[in-house]
């Protein structure tokens, strides 16, 4: 079964059936299953992380508060960041804090693209959502029918 799916800048699609590690960077929308709606889809976040099995849209200040309440990351003013290397702090600065996600698979990053490929990447989002609603019967009767 497939929990969620993730659409690129290029409109390539992940999905978790996949059994290595997505692709961290070019990220435009996240489509996956959830508990109220059937399928949700988030947009537009510059980065997504893990949470409670689900993928979450963060903005930097979000990434921050994740990484410090998972215990990896402590964030002082300035540039001054700590991050738990094998447990121990190091001190990095903002390219080393974006390294040390992408080396530990901790956050996919988005990317703001054209209109253009922004919306196409939203259709194919939503032909996807469209396609697992149906299938779980979650989708409404008169839009299933037309």
């Amino acid at each position: 079964m497939i929990d969620y799916y993730i659409v690129y800048s290029d409109l390539s699609i992940y999905d978790s059936r996949a059994t290595d590690e997505p692709p961290l960077r070019g990220v435009q929308v996240v489509v996956q299953q959830h508990p109220d709606v059937g399928w949700h889809v988030q947009c537009k976040y510059d980065f997504y992380i893990r949470r409670d099995g689900r993928w979450v849209g963060v903005d930097r200040a979000g990434l921050f508060d994740a990484l410090e309440e998972m215990g990896l990351a402590r964030f002082n003013i300035g540039f001054k960041h700590q991050v738990l290397v094998r447990g121990k702090w190091r001190k990095v600065d903002e390219f080393g804090l974006y390294k040390y996600l992408e080396t530990n698979t901790l956050a996919l990053f988005g990317r703001t693209e054209t209109t253009k490929k922004f919306y196409a990447a939203m259709a194919v989002a939503n032909s996807i959502r469209q396609v697992q609603l149906e299938k779980t019967g979650l989708l409404p009767e008169e839009v299933a029918n037309g």
